[in-house]
């Protein structure tokens, strides 16, 4: 009697395994409708910067500050000024990549200038004003989690199980030993 109530407990705590894996499942699929939504679209904003100081201008590049924050783009250099004797740099002669970084296509090097530049970056906010990147990411990292638990949970019941199903092989009033006497 006790093995078949440790059967049905073993059957009962698989079963619950299963419903948590599905209701994870469900829960991921909810979580990744509601932010692919649009009202969750990070919002950009723009950023203008006025003669940056610190930086010079040669063949090898500058990276502009502000091309560490968070979703850095479209940067437009709209003033260059030599901060040694204050004359104009021409524009004509100076590349901006995408990442921020200025370099002069002239021979000439100017070891402290002032940039002013314009761009565009996201807000990592959005129309509801939730962080949804970090959502997402944290929920992964749940789901995650879980699944390697569910797996170590998984296999101690299987152990568990096997045990037992081996142990009534064994039996000899219902086992092996009970088939061939």
């Amino acid at each position: 009697m006790a093995d078949k109530k440790t059967g049905n407990s073993l059957m009962n705590a698989i079963a619950v395994a299963m419903l948590v894996v599905i209701l994870v499942v469900v829960a991921g699929l909810v979580v990744s409708s509601i932010t692919s939504n649009s009202i969750f679209t990070d919002i950009t904003a723009g950023g203008t910067v006025t003669n940056e100081t610190g930086a010079y201008l040669n063949s090898s590049g500058y990276t502009l500050d502000s091309a560490s924050e968070s979703g850095f783009t479209s940067p437009a250099i709209t003033a260059l000024f030599n901060a040694t004797d204050d004359s104009v740099v021409e524009l004509a002669n100076v590349t901006v990549s995408g990442a921020g970084v200025i370099t002069n296509a002239s021979a000439v090097a100017y070891n402290d200038i002032l940039v002013s530049y314009t761009y565009t970056y996201s807000t990592d906010r959005n129309l509801a004003g939730v962080n949804v990147t970090a959502i997402g990411n944290s929920f992964g990292e749940f789901v995650t989690n879980l699944v390697a638990f569910l797996a170590i949970i998984g296999t101690i019941l299987g152990v568990v199980w096997l045990v037992f199903y081996v142990k009534e092989l064994f039996n000899k009033k219902t086992g092996i030993q009970a088939m061939t006497a």
